[in-house]
């Protein structure tokens, strides 16, 4: 039990600092080699994880590497793992954010208004919420 919840932790400190080094990047123009190099280790390591969650967390935080790095296909390949792990492991809410990052950032096709689901979903500012949690786009 203990081992799981130290997993967990581990797991949103990273998450966390990956998506303040992806802002951080975003804000500045670009994403420098040690803070890319940091983001991919963390990312590589959750994508390891046992866990649903820290998988696609691992490819969300790739996706965001690639993304500001300018690399559009690797990005949409590994937002696209995201969406399917979320998917898959039933949290919706986080592939749909996910699926609406896609959208907006134009790795995948778009039919319409890419926050409608989220919208759908109750979720009061789609925009706002994938902005903080695709802090790339």
């Amino acid at each position: 039990m203990l081992s799981r919840s130290v997993e967990l932790a581990r797991h949103e400190i990273r998450l966390c600092h990956g998506r303040l080094m992806m802002a951080r990047a975003k804000y500045r123009g670009h994403l420098p080699r040690a803070d890319r190099l940091l983001l991919h280790m963390m990312a590589k390591t959750m994508t390891t994880g046992e866990t649903p969650l820290s998988r696609g967390a691992g490819h969300h935080l790739l996706a965001g590497a690639y993304a500001l790095s300018g690399d559009k296909n690797r990005a949409a390949f590994h937002l696209g793992q995201t969406v399917e792990i979320f998917a898959a492991a039933e949290v919706n809410l986080f592939a749909e954010t996910a699926r609406a990052a896609g959208k907006v950032a134009g790795f995948f096709p778009s039919e319409g208004d890419p926050y409608r689901v989220l919208f759908e979903m109750g979720v009061v500012n789609p925009a706002r919420l994938v902005r903080s949690h695709h802090p790339y786009i």
